[in-house]
C-alpha cells in the first residue's frame, strides 16, 4: 500500500516538474521588432542547438546577424554580429512566444523584439 502510495507522489512530482519546464527555442520564427532609435522591423530567426549552446540566424531585410545563446532557468541570452554586434535577452511570454530586450555594443538605449 506505502509503496503503491509512493509511486503516485513520485509520478505527481515528475509531471509537476515537467510542466514547469519552459520549452528551448528551438525552430524558426517569424521576428518583429523595434530598433533602439525607435524604428521597426521585421525578419525570422532560426535557432539549432549545438551542444550546450544554440546557433541563432537573423534574416532581417537583406541584412543576416549571428549568434552564439545560452539558456538557463527560462532565460534566452545571445551574443550575436552582423552589421553589428550586441547581446539580447529573452522570455517566453506565452507559449510559441519569446520576448527580448537587445542593445548593439556601445549603444545607450535598448530595442525589443518578439519572436513568434
Amino acid at each position: 500500500m506505502f509503496l503503491a502510495f509512493l509511486r503516485g507522489v513520485l509520478a505527481s512530482a515528475a509531471l509537476l516538474i515537467a510542466a514547469g519546464a519552459s520549452a528551448q527555442p528551438i525552430g524558426t520564427f517569424s521576428v518583429d521588432g523595434r530598433n533602439p532609435n525607435g524604428t521597426s522591423y521585421t525578419g525570422s530567426v532560426t535557432v539549432s542547438r549545438t551542444g550546450g549552446t544554440y546557433k541563432v540566424f537573423w534574416t532581417i531585410g537583406s541584412g543576416s546577424f549571428v549568434g552564439t545563446g545560452v539558456y538557463t532557468k527560462g532565460a534566452f541570452a545571445v551574443a550575436y554580429a552582423g552589421g553589428h554586434s550586441g547581446v539580447v535577452l529573452y522570455r517566453e511570454t506565452e507559449e510559441g512566444v519569446w520576448r527580448g530586450v537587445w542593445a548593439p555594443i556601445g549603444e545607450t538605449k535598448t530595442g525589443a523584439e518578439t519572436w513568434r
